[in-house]
C-alpha cells in the first residue's frame, strides 16, 4: 500500500461523515444515523490499523460525541418502530421514546456544526507516517488479530463470544476500506 493511501481512506471515511450529518441535520432519517455509525466505525478500526502498522497511538477521541449521539437517536428511532410492531404496548411509552427521539434530534441538529469542526480538528490532527505498508506487513496483521484473539474462543463465554464477534467486525471494516492496489 503506498505511503499516503491509508490517510486518504480515513478522509474518505471523514468525508461521508460529514456527508451524512449534513444529510441528517436536513432530514432526520435514521438511515443516515446508521450510515453515520458505519463510516466512525469504520474510520476507528482503520486507525487501529494504523496503530498497529505503525506502532504509534492516534486519537479518536473527537469521533466520540457524534458517534454517542447517532447511537442515542439510533436506539429511540429502532425501538420505536419496534413498540410500534407489537400489540398492547402502553401508548405513553411509545410517546415518551417519541419525545426523547424529538430531544435528540433537536441536540443534534444544534450541535451539527460543532460535529463537523470535530472532524476538521480531527483530520486535521491526523498524520500518518508517509511510508507505504508492505502486503507481507497486512497479512501479519490480520494473521496476528486473528490468532490473538481466536484465544478468547478457548473457553468461550458470553462476553468473550461478543468480544470476539467485534473485533471480527473490526478486522472485516479494516479489509473492506483498506484500498485494493
Amino acid at each position: 500500500m503506498k505511503s499516503r493511501q491509508l490517510q486518504q481512506s480515513i478522509f474518505n471515511q471523514v468525508k461521508i461523515m460529514q456527508k451524512q450529518i449534513k444529510a441528517y441535520k436536513s432530514s432526520q432519517k435514521g438511515a443516515r444515523l446508521h450510515r453515520l455509525r458505519l463510516a466512525i466505525k469504520r474510520t476507528k478500526a482503520l486507525i487501529f490499523f494504523a496503530e498497529k502498522i505503525y506502532q504509534k497511538k492516534y486519537s479518536v477521541k473527537a469521533l466520540k460525541p457524534a458517534y454517542t449521539l447517532a447511537g442515542i437517536l439510533r436506539e429511540a428511532d429502532l425501538n420505536i418502530q419496534l413498540l410500534n410492531t407489537l400489540d398492547k404496548v402502553p401508548k405513553h411509552l411509545i410517546k415518551d421514546l417519541e419525545n426523547k427521539e424529538v430531544h435528540y434530534q433537536t441536540e443534534f441538529v444544534n450541535r451539527s456544526s460543532e460535529l463537523l469542526n470535530d472532524l476538521k480538528t480531527f483530520k486535521k490532527k491526523l498524520v500518518l507516517p508517509q511510508r507505504s505498508c508492505s502486503l507481507k506487513s497486512i497479512k501479519g496483521f490480520f494473521k496476528l488479530e486473528m490468532k490473538e484473539k481466536s484465544e478468547l474462543l478457548i473457553k468461550p463465554s458470553k462476553t468473550a463470544v461478543h468480544d470476539y464477534r467485534k473485533h471480527l467486525k473490526k478486522l472485516l471494516y479494516v479489509y473492506q476500506t483498506l484500498p485494493k492496489t
